[in-house]
Formats: structure tokens, sequence, C-alpha cells
């Protein structure tokens, strides 16, 4: 039996900019600490981690049949 394998883009964004884009296997968990190996910054904010579209925190992903999204979260500093 032969089948193709669906690839699917998780696509990384920080305040809206897409900052990484990365085709993976349908099935293929991928950490996102190696897609972005240091933490987005923005002044005046920490950066507090990453989720997905549904407002999930997430640190890994499984492809599935659809392209994931996943956006940086920060904290504002008070002073």
């Amino acid at each position: 039996m032969y089948y193709t394998r669906t690839t699917i883009d998780i696509i990384i964004k920080v305040e809206g900019e897409e900052i990484v884009k990365e085709e993976v296997k349908f099935g293929q968990v991928v950490e996102i600490k190696d897609l972005v190996t240091e933490d987005p910054t923005k002044d005046g904010y920490t950066f507090t981690g990453w989720v997905d579209s549904n407002g999930d925190v997430v640190t890994n992903v499984t492809a599935g049949t659809e392209d994931i999204e996943i956006n940086a979260t920060f904290e504002e500093n008070e002073y």
C-alpha cells in the first residue's frame, strides 16, 4: 500500500511577525525550543511562553492535517 504523508507548516510569531516557518510531516512531534533557540524580547515586557490559536500554553506540537500557528506571550513589567 502506498500513500503520501501530509506535510503542514508550523508558524511561530512574535507580535504578529512571523519569525519561523517550518514544514513538518504528519505525526511529527516538534519542540518549540528546537525551532526558536532564544526567548523573544519586547521592551517593558517579560516573555512568558508560547500559546496556540486556542490560547493554550504549548512547549511542543504534533503535526496534524492543518497548519499550526504559535504565538509568543508577554507580561508587562511592573516598576
